[in-house]
């Protein structure tokens, strides 16, 4: 069974002080344990709950990694890679886009 997962903390707003998040980088978990990339949008947001269990313990798919403030994303269609920036005000999230 493959699942689907999104890196986005929200896509709608659902609130005063809530904002649209700019795009979104959704992947697979493939049955073998790897992922493939199905969308990943130059900009987006990524919860900090996330990143937090990156960088403890690993996500739970081979080929996500952080490391200097980079986001890795190996997937078995394409790697993206995301800058890590500042906490996106009033969420739980930060801002990541693709490096210059």
């Amino acid at each position: 069974m493959t699942e689907r997962a999104e890196l986005t903390l929200i896509k709608e707003p659902v609130g005063p002080g809530w904002w649209r998040a700019p795009g979104d980088c959704t992947l697979t978990k493939l049955d073998d344990g790897r992922i493939r990339v199905d969308q990943a949008d130059p900009r987006i947001w990524i919860s900090r709950q996330l990143l937090e269990e990156i960088k403890a313990e690993g996500y739970d798919a081979a080929g996500v990694s952080i490391s200097g403030g980079l986001l890795r994303i190996e997937g078995v269609n394409r790697t993206v890679i995301y800058r890590i920036g500042e906490q996106v005000p009033d969420q739980y999230a930060y801002y990541a886009e693709f490096p210059d």
